[in-house]
């Protein structure tokens, strides 16, 4: 009876992490105005207490489970605890009057029990996770998420408009981008995988990918787009055995992407004109307002290379991050903010050795290597709270004490 709850609890736990705010948000937008901020936090508001007493709960019943951590992970809470020293030295030792108390606040739940909490809950309870459910589960609410978007916003497989379409206030536009490209990777995780080979799955799995990649064009945000084609890079260096070979392949598409770009957009104008409209925005360098942040996060590099010069950017009584996840790193711990780029690109690598071996943590990859790449264009480091967690899963299940591979179904212990 103690393993089921375990192992049901430590799988939820993951469940909330990858898909449960964007599932919990478009559910009660159903019933509630969720395009009302104050409304929208009568839901969110309690979802978020509940994800941080499931993972309190794992970490109290499992407190005598030990695994080793892999050197990823010793970096990963290493860094953290320089993150959190940064922030601890902003806002409590030299009393930085620029940001509300609130806003402060805000930023230490998140970073605290929204993110270390459930990181540690993994931690502890990592061999109870059943994987293949946190698949079916994630893949089965994610497609239903994205089709009662589909059918509330009555979106069709015709053209689109100049809006930036949103699930809710509290999803967002990005958020909304984002869950269509995560249902794209779990669509696209069930075609790789010869396991699913009934032709309904494959039909309903296409029809899914289709749906996610209409709503991501939709919802107009940038950043899932350049996302999904650093995938397709990744999946060709994973499929091609020469480097050289994929590194010409990539090269070429690239080559020719910039030669039809005036077609490709015209394509996708018809799809999302608002899109195509913020792509030749950008290309026509009308991002200001991310540059000033990239200055700004520069200068305090340079005058701070050793131990950084602010844990964000500080303005009205808020704060703001870089929109780039490595200048986020420099501008706060100087020049061991560079540890970062481990912490980015060994769960990359893992993936492109994922698409090599057929592995059937493939989609955990993906999804993991999506939410890292995110974070160089829009949101951070510390905001993404999924990358942490993640990290923890991925190089904690293979070592993990007692683990029965055939169970969880990790596949290669090889990362």
């Amino acid at each position: 009876m103690r393993n089921r709850l375990d192992v049901f609890l430590s799988t939820l736990n993951l469940v909330f992490v990858l898909i449960g705010y964007q599932f919990m948000t478009i559910i009660f937008s159903g019933y509630m105005n969720m395009d009302d901020e104050g409304m929208s936090q009568i839901v969110t508001i309690p979802y978020r207490a509940l994800s941080v007493f499931i993972p309190v709960l794992i970490i109290f019943r499992n407190l005598k489970e030990k695994y080793k951590m892999g050197t990823i992970v010793k970096v990963l809470w290493f860094y953290w605890g320089l993150l959190l020293l940064r922030f601890f030295v902003d806002f409590f030792v030299k009393d930085n009057t620029q940001v509300l108390p609130s806003t402060v606040m805000k930023s230490f739940l998140f970073m605290g029990p929204m993110t270390l909490v459930p990181m540690f809950a993994v931690q502890k309870s990592v061999r109870f996770i059943n994987m293949d459910k946190l698949f079916k589960w994630t893949y089965y609410i994610a497609s239903i998420s994205v089709i009662i978007i589909f059918i509330k916003q009555n979106l069709g497989f015709g053209g689109g408009t100049y809006e930036r379409m949103q699930a809710s206030v509290a999803l967002g536009s990005l958020g909304t981008g984002q869950l269509g490209l995560i249902a794209l990777i779990m669509s696209f995780s069930v075609l790789y995988n010869e396991k699913y080979s009934n032709r309904f799955e494959k039909l309903f799995a296409i029809f899914i990918l289709v749906v996610g990649l209409i709503i991501m064009f939709r919802s107009g945000s940038r950043g899932p787009l350049f996302v999904l084609i650093c995938l397709f890079a990744m999946y060709l260096f994973g499929r091609i055995k020469s480097k050289f070979a994929a590194l010409l392949l990539v090269t070429i598409v690239a080559f020719l992407g910039y030669w039809l770009y005036e077609y490709i957009l015209d394509i996708l104008g018809y799809f999302s004109p608002m899109l195509s409209a913020r792509i030749i925005a950008a290309a026509g360098n009308q991002l200001e307002t991310r540059s000033e942040f990239y200055e700004e996060a520069i200068r305090l590099f340079i005058e701070n290379p050793f131990t950084g010069g602010a844990f964000a950017h500080y303005n009205d009584g808020g704060m703001m991050y870089t929109h780039n996840a490595f200048l986020d790193s420099l501008m706060q711990l100087g020049v061991i903010g560079l540890i970062l780029i481990y912490i980015y690109l060994k769960p990359i690598s893992s993936t492109i050795q994922f698409f090599k071996t057929n592995d059937n943590r493939l989609w955990l990859g993906l999804f993991l290597s999506q939410s890292l790449i995110s974070t160089m264009l829009s949101s951070s480091f510390y905001n993404s709270y999924e990358i942490s967690i993640l990290i923890v899963l991925l190089y904690t299940l293979p070592i993990a004490r007692n683990v029965n591979r055939q169970k969880h179904k990790i596949g290669s212990y090889n990362i």
